[in-house]
């Protein structure tokens, strides 16, 4: 990563037993589940400031990053991670597209008075490499160590979107596939009866 400082005072909130928002300065939340053996990682923002850093006060244990859908603001924080976990439908080129640095830059210059005033783009980490970006399915199945988080395909504001599924909390994580906003139907969204249907989950 290029920046020499960055930013790791995430505003974090304890959710449940071994459960965490982190809030990547007002785009987005993103979630910390920590298992025996491992913590998930469900989205990773837009790429500003040291969001591992930030989880890595909160435990020691090996990070795996999953993204619910492969949008700037949800999955631009992946370069500081060696692999990232996205829906078939959300990886290839629109991925690649989408979290560049030149999409995550106009993406936060056009979130003025959503994001959090202290924000600058130079706060906006430049990455050395990219993560591998692998590919999963309705199903699949993140073993933590004593808690399962299940992948459940939902299309809806992307077709690649998921829900994830927490055994231990009963809580499901649903990205920007549930939404107060005319957000969750941007183009190349789904129709309004696909996302109906798939979110009878």
């Amino acid at each position: 990563m290029k920046n020499r400082v960055m930013r790791t005072d995430y505003p974090i909130r304890k959710i449940a037993d071994d459960a965490y928002m982190i809030s990547d300065f007002g785009i987005a939340n993103c979630y910390l589940l920590i298992g025996e053996e491992r913590a998930l990682l469900i989205d990773c923002g837009l790429g500003i400031g040291d969001i591992k850093g930030a989880v890595e006060k909160i435990t020691d244990k090996p990070i795996t990053v999953v993204a619910t859908h492969g949008h700037v603001d949800h999955a631009g924080g992946d370069g500081q991670f060696e692999k990232i976990y996205v829906h078939t439908l959300d990886t290839g080129k629109t991925y690649k597209f989408m979290t560049s640095y030149i999409v995550r830059k106009l993406f936060l210059i056009g979130s003025k008075g959503v994001v959090d005033k202290s924000i600058k783009v130079k706060d906006l980490v430049k990455y050395d490499k990219r993560p591998e970006v692998v590919g999963i399915d309705n199903g699949y199945v993140f073993d933590l160590g004593g808690r399962q988080v299940k992948v459940v395909h939902s299309v809806g504001h992307t077709y690649g979107s998921i829900l994830l599924l927490d055994d231990k909390t009963k809580i499901a994580f649903v990205g920007d596939n549930m939404c107060p906003s005319p957000w969750l139907f941007l183009p190349n969204a789904s129709y309004v009866d696909e996302w109906l249907e798939s979110a009878r989950f």
